[in-house]
């Protein structure tokens, strides 16, 4: 948030970011440009996405790390809101909440009108976003016809949330998703 006016919040978040992928682009002049986000950063990442697609001025690719499909269902699947989750007002309360915060990170939907390629990354085991949420942020795209690659990482290398830039074909990986640009 740091310099900003106001107060944070998703609406801002996009706003900065679209600005800063803006300043990039200026500076970058032909080279492409991709935008990465991980966990929560991947609903920005998308809501970025989306706006610069309607405005016909996509990045070059879109890659997205441990990525949900939207903040009810990440909560709801959440292992921090299995407490809460037997009783009878958690759902009322949970969009209640959510409304009021201004959050919505519905990617699911925003997904769908991405027009450049997209790379989804998630490992099997990570114990803060389940990889199912990424499958359906996934079927998303495809249900709309997007240009989707999804890669999962099995349980056994351990990558769980945070550590899939220590797999070992992650470099091929990437050049495999920027070499679609030249075709």
């Amino acid at each position: 948030f740091g310099e900003s006016d106001g107060y944070p919040s998703e609406a801002g978040i996009i706003a900065d970011s679209i600005f800063l992928f803006n300043y990039t682009k200026n500076l970058a002049g032909k080279n492409y440009i991709f935008i990465w986000g991980h966990s929560m950063g991947s609903g920005i990442a998308i809501a970025v996405a989306m706006e610069l697609s309607m405005k016909n001025m996509p990045p070059a690719g879109l890659i997205l790390e441990a990525p949900f499909n939207n903040l009810i269902d990440l909560i709801t699947q959440s292992p921090y809101s299995a407490a809460w989750r037997w009783t009878p007002w958690f759902n009322v309360f949970l969009k209640q909440s959510i409304s009021r915060s201004g959050l919505q990170f519905n990617s699911d939907k925003n997904i769908k009108l991405i027009t450049c390629p997209i790379l989804i990354m998630h490992a099997v085991d990570d114990e803060i976003i389940a990889i199912s949420l990424a499958k359906k942020l996934r079927d998303a795209a495809l249900s709309a016809n997007r240009d989707v690659t999804f890669i999962s990482f099995a349980a056994e290398r351990g990558l769980l949330h945070k550590n899939i830039n220590k797999a070992s074909e992650l470099p091929l990986i990437l050049k495999v998703f920027f070499h679609k640009m030249n075709e």
